[in-house]
């Protein structure tokens, strides 16, 4: 009897050691598909959003997970291979030398005027890509976002075009 409980708790600690065990398994197995599944939506949430802006070129590649996602700011969404390719053109910060470029043409760009005497100004940049942005404006009034293509071929060489904008 003295040796039936030590063996008893044995069996049971050893049972809760392989339940356990097979539960973190089935939970990092989980875990690597739904990382998976949001990399797929991310990619497929792009192409549908290009397609949808009238973008006929396909996405070359599929977007990359968002382990890479390597930026300044929490809202761009440029990865490691995009940040360096951007840097070999002559952009030392990227994301802060295209949010100034973008300052300085923003006139050209914004397809409204600002309404009841506001100014209409960019507001939020999301790079997402070594060749798109999103922007965010507003005169205080009135609000839309914009599709951007730009081609940076220096610091000082940055060429901006209006792919598609919506007013809210």
């Amino acid at each position: 009897m003295k040796r039936i409980l030590p063996v008893f708790a044995l069996v049971i600690s050893l049972g809760l050691i392989v339940f356990l065990y097979y539960q973190t398994t089935r939970l990092e197995q989980a875990l690597q598909l739904s990382d998976k599944r949001f990399a797929d939506c991310q990619q497929v949430n792009f192409q549908l959003q290009m397609k949808s802006k009238g973008d006929s070129e396909p996405a070359a590649k599929p977007a990359e997970a968002p382990a890479e996602v390597t930026s300044a700011e929490p809202r761009d969404l440029l990865t490691t291979a995009q940040l360096s390719r951007l840097v070999r053109r002559g952009l030392g910060n990227p994301a802060t030398m295209l949010r100034t470029s973008l300052e300085r043409q923003q006139q050209r760009l914004l397809p409204a005027e600002g309404k009841v005497g506001g100014t209409m100004k960019i507001r939020e940049v999301s790079v997402l890509s070594d060749h798109y942005a999103l922007a965010t404006f507003d005169d205080g009034h009135s609000a839309g976002q914009m599709l951007l293509r730009y081609e940076a071929k220096g610091p000082q060489q940055i060429s901006w075009q209006r792919v598609d904008y919506v007013l809210e």
